[in-house]
């Protein structure tokens, strides 16, 4: 996934794409820690909650992938 997300990118500017991505992505995994573990801990059906919450964020994700996906074959 990584290499397909640079591989359009001119091979001047890779490395400072490359340091954008890794702290971007960095940067996700914390808040998505935070977000699902406040998920957790804040009610009395942590575990549901949590579940859902992931399982919601993973849909989007795929969904997010496949829409791009799309759009890099008709180009």
């Amino acid at each position: 996934m990584f290499t397909y997300a640079l591989s359009t990118l001119p091979s001047d500017i890779t490395s400072t794409a490359s340091s954008l991505y890794l702290t971007l992505q960095q940067l996700s995994i914390a808040l998505g820690v935070s977000i699902v573990g406040q998920s957790y801990f804040s009610s009395t059906a942590g575990h549901f909650n949590s579940t859902v919450l992931m399982i919601v964020l993973l849909v989007l994700t795929g969904v997010v992938f496949f829409i791009t996906y799309k759009r890099r074959l008709n180009d």
